[in-house]
Order: C-alpha cells, then sequence, then structure tokens
C-alpha cells in the first residue's frame, strides 16, 4: 500500500520538474511575441510564471511532509486524500496556467496586427 502511494508522489514530483523548464520556454515565447520589449502582457507573464512557480515549490514541499508521514501505517487513508488533492490542484493550476498563457499570447498576437 505505501509504495504505491510512493508511486505515486514520484510521479507527481518528476511532474513538477519536468514542468520546470518549460518556464523558461514561454519567458522566450513571452519576449518573441512582444518584441523583445518589456511590456505590460510580459509583465503579466512572468507573474503567472512566478505564481505558478511558487505553486509548484508549495507542491513540492506538500510531497515532502506526505512522503515523511508515509512511514508510518496509520495515516495512508488520509496520506491518499492529500495526494490526490495536489494531484488536481496541479491539473488545475496547469489547465489555468495554458489557459492565460493562450490568452496573453493571442491579445498581444491581435495587437500586433492592428
Amino acid at each position: 500500500m505505501t509504495s504505491e502511494l510512493r508511486d505515486r508522489l514520484d510521479r507527481l514530483r518528476s511532474f513538477v520538474w519536468w514542468t520546470a523548464p518549460l518556464y523558461a520556454l514561454f519567458v522566450l515565447a513571452g519576449l518573441f511575441a512582444s518584441d523583445f520589449a518589456i511590456t505590460a502582457e510580459f509583465g503579466i507573464l512572468v507573474g503567472l510564471l512566478t505564481a505558478f512557480a511558487l505553486l509548484d515549490g508549495m507542491v513540492l514541499v506538500q510531497i515532502r511532509a506526505i512522503s515523511d508521514r508515509l512511514l508510518s501505517t496509520e495515516d495512508l487513508a488520509a496520506s491518499r486524500r492529500r495526494i490526490e488533492r495536489l494531484s488536481r490542484l496541479l491539473t488545475w493550476g496547469g489547465a489555468a496556467f495554458a489557459g492565460l498563457f493562450l490568452l496573453v499570447f493571442v491579445v498581444r498576437m491581435l495587437s500586433r496586427s492592428a
């Protein structure tokens, strides 16, 4: 049972670490979209990236806390619920970021062509 939960935590941890390099890609895309100038849209993008980097950091801290609690088998059900909440948080957070990034990018591209 604990090995299943540890595997789930490892997958969550690797997902967070896998998405971290994407921040650099988003910054480069934002710079390209703003013609390599610091604009309000680029500031919004950096703000979003900062918020989601903090979210990733919070998730990593929670993963560490859950991993430490898995040493005792008493809290397996509670740990499973916490892992599921973290999974949903990452899923919805990623979807929100993707939507906001797309919105800023489209607004910038539309204002560029006008």
